[in-house]
């Protein structure tokens, strides 16, 4: 074994380490998702200093509280977490978790277990059955639906059977990670691998993403897609012909509020491109660009449709999150045969 080798691989243990057995430096959350043939558990590690930035509280208030309302801080926060958590089966199949189980201190923990809330950790897991075995996984979270842009740093960790497949990766809000499983080959522990590249997230692993904002007064879609999805046989993608290929996929999206077609000139569009504040990409290709789609309201809307008219057999699957008002989040999907985002109001 190299070198190199022995250093990937222990830089990727590295992050089995349970966080709260680290002592220095300010630990970030991660997400464990163990997937097996029919079922498929998921374990996200949340740092408290996290919970604390999603619920707005700070260090002081923090130091302030009694242990219950510590302990009802952490699980409101971490129920939210779970909420924002989603997996898609197969492009298309949106998974409920069959139980949630939080793993948060009581009203008794004490005082010194809630100390340093950059290193201690409370413990979400969520579990799946599979009506079959899942040729591919989508993994998707909106833990901040505001623009505040907490927790994008976020890691995923995908094991199959037990054994590592895919070394961690950034999950972030606009990056969803998807995999393929094989289920005719069992996965090999990490230290006898010769290619230790097959467990590289890559441009396979990063689908196109978008968001729907329905906010009061105003609405917004945004579409995220890595560069060499939307030009895939162009080793060098110059600015102008980037901002050509958005132009072209930017009008086979159309928005319909309560079943009317909004005009073009009555859309604001802006473009952007280039890496995101949560992508951890260095190749171009894997890095993202897009548009947004803004429309100013006078009244709140009772439904908001987003549809792609035009087949965009490379952009396909597209991953969309539906926030209400920065808060109340949804999971949805674009395919070949789902060419509609449905909203319809708040429940």
């Amino acid at each position: 074994m190299t070198w190199l080798k022995r250093i990937c691989i222990l830089s990727a243990l590295a992050v089995l380490i349970p966080l709260t057995a680290l002592s220095h430096g300010r630990n970030h959350s991660v997400i464990r998702a163990d997937i097996s043939e029919s079922s498929g558990t998921v374990e996200i590690s949340a740092v408290l200093k996290d919970l604390m930035e999603l619920s707005g509280t700070s260090s002081m208030e923090w130091d302030a509280l009694d242990n219950k309302g510590r302990t009802r801080l952490v699980r409101d926060s971490a129920t939210l977490l779970a909420a924002r958590f989603c997996i898609i089966q197969d492009q298309e199949r949106i998974l409920e978790p069959e139980s949630v189980n939080l793993q948060i201190p009581d009203d008794e923990t004490p005082d010194t277990l809630w100390m340093n809330p950059d290193q201690q950790s409370v413990g979400i897991q969520l579990a799946y059955s599979f009506c079959s075995a899942p040729a591919r996984l989508t993994f998707m979270q909106w833990f901040d639906p505001s623009d505040r842009d907490l927790l994008h740093h976020v890691q995923l960790l995908i094991r199959q059977g037990g054994e590592m497949v895919m070394f961690p990766a950034a999950l972030g809000k606009q990056s969803p990670t998807s995999f393929p499983f094989n289920w005719q080959a069992v996965p090999g522990n990490i230290a006898d691998l010769v290619d230790l590249d097959t467990l590289i997230c890559s441009l396979d692993n990063r689908p196109v993403s978008s968001v729907l904002r329905i906010d009061a007064g105003s609405i917004d879609y945004s579409v995220s897609i890595p560069i060499g999805t939307i030009s895939p046989e162009d080793r060098e993608l110059s600015e102008e012909k980037l901002l050509s290929q958005l132009k072209r996929i930017r009008r086979s999206f159309n928005i319909m509020i309560d079943g009317t077609k909004i005009r073009e000139e009555a859309l604001s569009t802006d473009y952007f491109s280039g890496i995101k504040p949560d992508s951890a990409h260095s190749n171009v290709k894997e890095q993202r660009a897009g548009f947004v789609m803004s429309l100013n309201l006078d009244a709140s809307p009772g439904t908001v449709s987003v549809i792609s008219e035009d087949n965009n057999p490379q952009l396909f699957p597209v991953y969309c999150a539906i926030i209400e008002n920065g808060d109340s989040v949804q999971f949805t999907t674009l395919n070949s045969h789902k060419t509609q985002i449905i909203w319809n109001g708040s429940n």
